[in-house]
């Protein structure tokens, strides 16, 4: 607790980034989902780019191990995060990832229609 109160939370926050980011290099893509998950546990709840590319990135675990409902509701919450922040980058992102878990869940014409939208912003 005394870390965290001298300023430590941002370099945990960091490390968990990073372990996170390191499992969904090497495939372990359900070790990645949770170690993202406990950095969004950790992250305040408001609209910040860091929980946008977290979900982001929750998103994308979520999908390599077949959860794709709940990837699109992750992708969904980044979206309205990079809208709430109005960074075209979170959003074209978002927009990616949706058109990406649409089309593996076989919804051809919402996928086109996301990824559309998402390379119309870059």
């Amino acid at each position: 607790a005394a870390l965290r109160a001298a300023g430590a939370g941002e370099d945990e926050a960091r490390v968990a980034r990073n372990l996170a980011a390191v499992r969904f290099d090497r495939g372990d893509y359900a070790g990645a989902a949770r170690a993202f998950e406990s950095l969004l546990a950790q992250l305040p709840r408001t609209a910040t780019p860091e929980r946008a590319s977290t979900l982001q990135n929750l998103a994308a675990a979520r999908s390599m191990i077949g959860e794709h409902e709940l990837a699109l509701a992750a992708y969904r919450e980044s979206l309205e995060l990079g809208s709430t922040l109005g960074n075209d980058d979170t959003i074209a992102r978002a927009l990616a990832g949706l058109g990406a878990s649409h089309a593996r869940l076989g919804h051809a014409d919402l996928a086109l229609t996301y990824l559309e939208q998402a390379v119309a912003l870059r």
